[in-house]
């Protein structure tokens, strides 16, 4: 075997051992779906790559190159798509500050039986900041009750906030129904025309879903502001490919 075909087969053999290690920070923390799995099934094709082309030609025949091409043209494209969805939803990680009125919504991630996850804790901790220091401030917790939760979301949010940070519990009101960041700004948005609140609204979620929940906040009229909170570093990677994934349905599809 030549020194290139040595050299390439190592550095390929890096990169996929690379991708699939990707899988150990979220899996720390119990965490293991489809989008924790994708780079270490990226990162196996990889090591593999000399054996899939091999069938890859062995099924396609004299249209093997054609194939080639094509699939090697998708997947420059899905790169690129990959790239450019990575650097928009970055760039909107650290938005400006709120104007004072603003309401603040925090929208619900999962709640391990009555106790707030990882996920869930930072953005509570982050609207308990904003709302000490804007004692004027109304607050709509969001999300239902899914599986294995004893309690809905939003309740856990409000209770969180109560007793972690000590804001008033008449300040904060409860959608306790949606499932989804769409029903989470649409029952806000009702919630504040009920109730007269400022359409200006804080919307506190992790740094990487800011750009999709302001873009179905502005859909359901209302003047979003981010409100970043901390997520915690081993649950960056997934959820930020799962967040660019979620993004062509939210361009197209969530009014």
């Amino acid at each position: 075997m030549k020194p290139g075909h040595i050299a390439a087969g190592i550095a390929r053999t890096l990169v996929g051992v690379l991708l699939m290690a990707t899988a150990l920070p979220p899996m720390q923390l119990h965490v293991m779906n489809t989008f924790v799995l994708l780079p270490v099934l990226l990162g196996v094709a990889i090591i593999f790559l000399p054996a899939l082309l091999w069938v890859l030609r062995r099924l396609c025949g004299r249209y093997a190159r054609v194939v080639l091409r094509l699939l090697a043209a998708a997947c420059i494209a899905g790169l690129g798509w990959l790239l450019l969805s990575f650097g928009v939803i970055l760039a909107h990680s650290f938005p400006g500050q709120p104007p004072q009125d603003a309401t603040v919504v925090v929208l619900g991630a999962k709640v391990q039986g009555r106790t707030p996850s990882i996920d869930l804790m930072g953005r509570i901790d982050a609207a308990g900041t904003y709302l000490k220091a804007h004692p004027q401030a109304f607050c709509i917790a969001s999300g239902g009750k899914g599986p294995e939760e004893d309690i809905t979301e939003a309740e856990s949010i409000r209770d969180t906030l109560v007793q972690r940070h000590g804001i008033a519990p008449a300040r904060i009101a409860l959608d306790d129904t949606s499932t989804n960041t769409v029903q989470n700004l649409r029952n806000a948005r009702t919630i504040i025309r009920q109730r007269g609140l400022p359409v200006h609204v804080a919307l506190v979620s992790d740094g990487f879903h800011l750009f999709r929940a302001g873009i179905i906040a502005k859909r359901q009229g209302l003047e979003p502001f981010g409100v970043p909170a901390d997520t915690d570093w081993r649950l960056n990677g997934y959820l930020y490919l799962r967040e660019i994934f979620a993004l062509p349905k939210t361009l197209l599809f969530d009014h």
